[in-house]
């Protein structure tokens, strides 16, 4: 790991955040001996824009489910891309962030935000 990060131009820093956060999830199991699995609740097919297609990279024929959808944005969106996705899928959006413990506290705080003015 140490040499592939220094032969790199760590151009791409997130990858190595994403990596290590997923590393720390994964040694957090082990230790406790949890996993959480929370079935999907919204399983309709949705279309990904094409605005989105990079986030998007495990879905080769440009569709996906609608909690996969979400939480993809909301874990890898910008705030522009999320708050366009609260406009599209307000309930969704609002019922998925209470029930998946890892999304970020800002995403969490801004969705709760707008949902409480009533936008």
């Amino acid at each position: 790991m140490t040499n592939l990060i220094k032969t790199s131009n760590l151009k791409n820093k997130s990858y190595f955040y994403h990596l290590k956060f997923l590393l720390s999830k994964i040694i957090l199991m082990k230790i406790t001996g949890e996993t959480k699995r929370i079935k999907p609740k919204y399983t309709q097919t949705v279309r990904i824009p094409k605005k989105f297609k990079s986030l998007f990279w495990d879905c080769p024929n440009g569709k996906t489910y609608l909690e996969k959808f979400i939480l993809r944005i909301l874990n890898y969106g910008s705030f522009k891309d999320i708050k366009w996705l609260y406009k599209k899928y307000k309930n969704e959006t609002f019922d998925i962030i209470t029930r998946y413990d890892d999304i970020k506290k800002g995403v969490k705080f801004w969705i709760k935000f707008w949902h409480e003015r009533g936008d």
